[in-house]
This record gives C-alpha cells, sequence and structure tokens, in this order.
C-alpha cells in the first residue's frame, strides 16, 4: 500500500521517502533542490538537521512532487507546525491538521 502524505504528521520522513527513501538517491534530490532553487547540500540539511523548509520552497517542491491542492496545503500546514514559535501556534495547526484529515475520511467514506 502506498502511503499518502495525509499519513504523516511530520513532513520530513514523507520528503524522504518521496525522494528515494533511505537509499539517498542523489539524483532525485538534486532534481527536488534545482526545482526549489537551492543547494541539493540544504536540502540534506533539512532533511537530516533542524533547518526548515520556507514556505515558498514548499511550494515549490510540491510542484515536484505534483501535489494536488489538498496534498499542497496539508504539506505547508505540517512544515507551518514544524517552524512553529509557540505550542499555542503548533497546537492551532495541529488542530488544523485534524480537520483535513477528518474531512477526508469522511469523503472516503462515502
Amino acid at each position: 500500500m502506498n502511503k499518502s502524505i495525509f499519513d504523516y504528521r511530520h513532513y520530513k520522513p514523507y520528503i524522504r521517502l518521496r525522494l528515494g527513501g533511505e537509499r539517498k538517491k542523489t539524483g532525485m534530490r538534486a532534481e527536488a533542490a534545482r526545482a526549489m532553487s537551492c543547494q541539493t547540500a540544504y536540502l540534506s540539511q533539512i532533511l537530516n538537521g533542524t533547518a526548515n523548509l520556507s514556505l515558498e520552497q514548499a511550494h515549490a517542491l510540491g510542484g515536484f512532487l505534483n501535489h494536488d491542492h489538498d496534498e499542497q496545503e496539508y504539506f505547508w500546514l505540517l512544515i507551518q507546525k514544524e517552524r512553529a514559535g509557540t505550542k499555542e501556534f503548533a497546537a492551532f495547526i495541529e488542530d488544523k491538521l485534524n480537520l483535513m484529515i477528518e474531512a477526508r475520511l469522511t469523503i472516503k467514506s462515502r
């Protein structure tokens, strides 16, 4: 079964999987970095460290990954949650993520 972005609560494991998993297919990472207008080394820092994507980079990466509108919005929320400066804002984003998942499950059950 293929996992979708909606199966994730953090964006970095999702990106790692989409860009070749733990095998680190550098070709995919290099293409993704080009799409985001950044260096491959910076993308590695994001995936393996404490750096986070900007929303502009997320938008470009979402296009590279062929996200539809809902996937892109969920992706942005995951990034905003990771970048949140306060627990209150992170909780607010978490609530929005939960609402998106709930709406998606309701549509699927019809």
